[in-house]
């Protein structure tokens, strides 16, 4: 099931190397939970609900991010990425997969394309908030980070219309009131790669691999509003998104010389579709709130290729989930939640399947089983939370709270104390510190019957930090954060009967750690000028208990540098910069080539010990010029984007390439000089242009 997702990723790394339902907000909120989330932002926020906040949009401008700030979020301090054609964000050494996402308060499952942007319009978002490890008891089912997105209430205005363009994609935006008390907004978006590019010219011929469909993505957001009085409000929302491709694996490519039942068409299509109404309540006194949601969503994932090997997982979600908080006293803010939800999965396989997990450089399939099988697996999950909000003092504010988490497939639950203590020291120093348990289900692939174990228990991590804040000036400030995690139970696929689980498939047989600090200078939009300077040093690990042996992690970048400048010329141009610098990538040698025991014909690869060596620095320029203007009908930008403008060519991998096709000239570090291998390019040189058009 995951071998065969991760072998179709090949598709999308071809193609790409020719890259051509909100809530109000809260009237007199109480103070921030959780240690100030990791965002670069001006000293005011904009708290207007219809309309995007001054950090997001700050967000928005960083060069290389195509307007999206959930791309954006790879120039803050400990994020970092698989490669650059992969957006999903690992953060302070966790994987994305270890990450939560909400969406106006609904935890999101599918927050990225798979290649490209975030499944988000842009011109919707109002808040973007990473947390990137001790965040607040009202988020659950994560052990790394939590990104929190805020999309806008419909505007009451005129009907308007605006419409997008760029190389990547197009879209369109429909807004209006409908009276003085409703409005609503629609978007649509799709992406143009398949339009700009020929698909007998994406790969190398001799690659093995036909392209039949380029990718092609879409998704769509709507939401209408009611306010029924000054205190209760009504909306009505609905989103979704599809991302598909299709090739063919012809007998000379890499993957059908490793498994030639591999040979073959192969697609890929995914995605989802979900409706829902909001409720929101708002009192006067502004001493409490309270807000509901129920929310209910289809997805689908389909996995074709070889010799009639298919996945197919389609999945139904009914979610019900309450927020209420509360002014006990002048010093104390209480906030309950309680959520509820009804997951129903239909899993339809048929394909060679390994138990795979980050332990194993590879997952071959050539002697695997095949399994055939239809199944239903059902889980009822529910969660609450409490968190007491108490200003000890002018200077201290301490914060505890609890989350509690069950289900009933598993048959797990988890109790997740967490606190966070604040002290002011004047107004210019503050400290942060914090401490917190956290909890996660499996995936799915690990606890499903036949191919995975539905005994596995909940993977669960300690996180700490401490903080230090100092605002410099009016203009300049800085923070330092220091971060430990700890992870235990961790899933890990059984590659051997030593202690008589091979059937299992998997085990919480591991465990893990990261840690480090995090520096970052900020300087706020003053005479025209205004970015940021992130530092982060750091270190990640993960450790099998079954052999005893500690490795370092896939995500493990012990430096990562980013400077991002914003030059604002005048009211018309803005230009900007962004530089990365980090730690090359780990990867596994291939020390050897053998022949199969069971096929003497297919050749294998001899990996040596895991993650041992280092690609070089990545480093790369991204440069950014936009142009705003009135023009007769409303108001246009025109933006053009360099990126990688010295055209760097950052590696990002290496694959072993039988088939002997785009070889490397020199042997790898660590790689036998007899094996043959090809080098995975980051993003070349690529010039980006669009406009956005509002009238």
């Amino acid at each position: 099931m995951e071998r065969a997702r991760l072998t179709l990723i090949t598709i999308f790394f071809f193609i790409c190397s020719f890259p051509g339902t909100a809530l109000a907000e809260e009237k007199n909120p109480p103070p921030v939970t959780q240690l100030p989330p990791v965002v670069v932002s001006p000293q005011s926020v904009d708290t207007t609900p219809s309309e995007m906040n001054a950090q997001t949009e700050r967000l928005f401008k960083t060069p290389g991010a195509h307007l999206d700030p959930l791309r954006a979020v790879q120039a803050l301090p400990g994020v970092t990425t698989a490669s650059d054609y992969s957006n999903a964000p690992a953060i302070r050494g966790s994987a994305p997969d270890d990450n939560a996402y909400y969406i106006d308060f609904i935890p999101a499952r599918y927050l990225f394309h798979d290649f490209g942007t975030s499944i988000l319009n842009e011109n919707l978002i109002r808040s973007f908030d990473l947390y990137p490890a001790a965040f607040s008891s009202q988020y659950n089912n994560a052990t790394g980070a939590v990104i929190d997105v805020g999309l806008r209430d419909p505007r009451h205005q005129a009907f308007t219309t605006t419409l997008d363009w760029s190389f990547l994609n197009t879209g369109l935006l429909l807004e209006s009131e409908i009276n003085k008390n409703q409005a609503f907004y629609a978007s649509y978006r799709r992406s143009l790669i398949d339009k700009f590019l020929d698909k007998k010219d994406v790969v190398d011929k001799d690659s093995g691999i036909e392209v039949n469909k380029l990718p092609v993505y879409d998704d769509y957001q709507f939401k209408y509003l009611w306010k029924l009085n000054n205190e209760h409000q009504l909306s009505a929302v609905a989103a979704g998104a599809s991302d598909k491709v299709a090739a063919t694996f012809l007998q000379n490519s890499n993957e059908a010389m490793r498994d030639p039942d591999f040979a073959g068409p192969a697609s890929r299509i995914r995605g989802f579709d979900s409706q829902g109404f909001m409720w929101n309540y708002l009192p006067g006194d502004g001493n409490s709130r309270l807000k509901t949601l129920l929310t209910h969503t289809t997805e689908n994932d389909s996995v074709r290729y070889g010799a009639g090997q298919f996945t197919t997982v389609d999945t139904s979600r009914e979610l019900l989930r309450t927020h209420y908080g509360r002014q006990l006293t002048k010093t104390h803010w209480l906030t309950t939640g309680l959520g509820a939800e009804k997951t129903r999965y239909k899993i339809n396989v048929r394909a060679k399947i390994v138990p795979c997990s980050s332990f194993d450089p590879d997952c071959p399939t050539i002697d695997a089983p095949l399994y055939q099988f239809q199944q239903s697996l059902n889980s009822n999950t529910i969660t609450g939370y409490v968190e007491d909000k108490w200003q000890i003092t002018k200077q201290l504010l301490f914060t505890s709270g609890m989350n509690y988490t069950t289900d009933d497939y598993l048959d797990q639950q988890a109790w997740q104390p967490r606190f966070h203590l604040r002290y002011t020291l004047n107004d210019a120093w503050t400290i942060n510190s914090a401490i917190g348990r956290y909890a996660q289900s499996p995936q799915l692939q690990e606890i499903a019957n036949f191919i995975g174990n539905p005994k596995l228990h909940y993977i669960t991590a300690n996180h700490y930090v401490l903080g230090l804040e100092n605002k410099l000036s009016r203009d300049w400030s800085w923070t330092l954060d220091t971060y430990y995690k700890d992870l235990h139970n961790v899933v890990i696929g059984i590659q051997d009967n030593s202690r008589g689980d091979l059937a299992s498939n998997y085990s919480n047989d591991a465990a893990g750690r990261a840690y480090g600090m995090e520096f970052l200078l900020n300087r706020k939009l003053t005479q025209k000028w205004d970015g940021w300077l992130a530092v982060s040093l750091s270190k990640t690990e993960r450790r099998d208990e079954r052999s005893g042996k500690t490795r370092p992690f896939d995500y493990d970048r012990p430096v990562m540098i980013n400077w991002v400048t914003n030059y604002h010329h005048n009211k018309n141009w803005i230009f900007g910069a962004k530089w990365s610098l980090r730690s090359g990538g780990l990867y596994t040698p291939i020390v050897d080539v053998r022949a199969n025991t069971n096929n003497p014909a297919i050749t294998e690869p001899v990996y040596g010990r895991l993650n041992s060596e280092r690609l070089p620095i990545y480093h790369r320029l991204d440069l950014r010029a936009e142009y705003f203007t009135p023009v007769r009908i409303g108001e246009l930008s025109l933006f053009t984007d360099l990126l990688n403008a010295y055209d760097q060519r950052n590696l990002e991998g290496y694959t072993f390439s039988p088939n002997g096709t785009n070889l490397e000239s020199s042997t790898p570090d660590g790689f036998g000089t007899n094996v043959p291998t090809s080098a995975n390019e980051g993003l070349p040189f690529f010039l980006s242009i669009g406009f956005k058009l509002q009238f």
